[in-house]
């Protein structure tokens, strides 16, 4: 099931994740995937749980050829994972509700 409400407003998130020392650039999904990989030329690409690539996979192959470059691709899971660090809002305020 897919929530329907967001626990924090999208730029709340956003500054929350720019918080964390390793992290260096937040995107917003609304601006165009391919602009932003050759822009910003990332090292690894985070996806949340319900997120997909937003361009084909080919193309992230083809950038990858063309420029040399690897990218970590990587795909959060949709629990509560402290050993892991991953962090689902939604499942938080579920897990502290059943208190």
């Amino acid at each position: 099931m897919k929530k329907k409400y967001n626990v924090l407003p999208q730029e709340q998130r956003i500054r929350v994740l720019e918080e964390i020392k390793f992290v260096d650039k937040v995107i917003k999904g609304k601006e165009n995937p391919l602009d932003v990989l050759y822009d910003v030329k990332p090292d690894v690409i985070v996806l949340g749980f319900d997120q997909k690539l937003p361009f084909d996979e080919k193309e992230l192959y083809l950038y990858e050829k063309k420029t040399g470059k690897s990218i970590n691709l990587i795909k959060i899971n949709d629990k509560i994972d402290m050993k892991n660090g991953y962090y689902s809002t939604t499942k938080i305020v579920e897990y502290v509700c059943k208190k």
